[in-house]
């Protein structure tokens, strides 16, 4: 099959896959390393990178005792968790809101995720973690959907984090077996990629509308070295605390929970909480263009699970 302009088929085994990539883990060993890591990376971005779609550092201009590494969902931009990161930021925490490999860009398209592949996101995360380290006594994660996963895949391989928030993770698709999310996700990546959009969608100058095939086998990937570890006993560093909707439609909350029994027959402290379907929470709820009421109740949650005081 001839290929499409800017695509890289590739194909995912899980049982040849390794966990962990060769590349080198350099955790920032003070503050000032840490800001001018993420000041390197902000100058790199620049010139391509829209205003809506641009990494932030919120800090106090020192060491904090905690501080905050927020991930964002796959095509969606740090924009996704500006609001809440102010809001850890007001009550005395260093915020690192990264922008995850093309992602962003000027373009607006989602085709640019094309190119991504599971290599770039576990590069990602390793640098996100890398300057986090820095920032603060106590490293947290945060991740929304597929920043979720990639921060699922960080607690296992980052023995630096002391907490993992998982907002809505994706680790399979909606109502289809764990086996067929991966077969399906091996289908996809020998194919040419696919820019899967829908009528009437909502546009956001902070996302790219629609979903890139291989965008979503790239996160898939890194789901699946998520559950491959789990299964081998692999244990997530510090607490691991979930949350979900029963109103999802998009993440399988089966796989979490199957995951989270795992975690927990490892010896892991995970906390689970599950919004009600009648609540009408939505996959995407932390999101600016968001329900205010749901995405205000969804980071009062978070915030309390997080025991941050408001």
């Amino acid at each position: 099959m001839p290929l499409g302009k800017g695509t890289r088929p590739f194909i995912i085994d899980r049982t040849t896959m390794n966990m962990q990539d060769p590349q080198q883990q350099s955790p920032a060993a003070s503050y000032q390393k840490a800001v001018s890591n993420f000041l390197r990376l902000a100058q790199e971005e620049a010139e391509i990178v829209h205003e809506a779609g641009a990494s932030h550092l919120l800090q106090h201009g020192a060491r904090t005792p905690r501080a905050y590494v927020l991930l964002h969902g796959t095509t969606n931009s740090p924009t996704q968790w500006l609001e809440f990161g102010r809001m850890l930021f007001d009550l005395g925490h260093n915020v690192l809101i990264p922008r995850a490999p093309y992602h962003g860009l000027r373009s607006r398209r989602v085709g640019e995720l094309a190119q991504l592949t599971p290599s770039d996101l576990r590069s990602y995360t390793n640098e996100a973690v890398d300057i986090g380290c820095g920032l603060g006594d106590e490293l947290a994660l945060i991740g929304a959907s597929g920043g979720a996963t990639i921060a699922t895949w960080a607690a296992q391989n980052r023995r630096e984090i002391d907490r993992t928030l998982l907002v809505v993770p994706f680790f399979g698709f909606y109502g289809l077996p764990d086996r067929f999310s991966f077969q399906l996700m091996n289908l996809l990546g020998r194919l040419p990629d696919l820019a899967l959009t829908r009528p009437g969608e909502l546009r956001r100058p902070w996302a790219y509308r629609g979903q890139s095939s291989h965008g979503i086998v790239a996160y898939l990937s890194l789901a699946g070295d998520v559950l491959d570890g789990a299964r081998q006993g692999i244990a997530p560093a510090g607490k691991m605390i979930i949350i979900t909707t029963s109103g999802d439609k998009l993440a399988n909350n089966g796989t979490t929970a199957r995951l989270a029994k795992m975690w927990q027959h490892s010896g892991v402290e995970v906390v689970q909480y599950d919004f009600a379907r009648d609540l009408q929470v939505a996959h995407n709820s932390v999101d600016p263009a968001a329900d205010p009421l749901k995405r205000q109740l969804v980071y009062q949650k978070m915030l309390a699970l997080l025991d941050e005081q408001t």
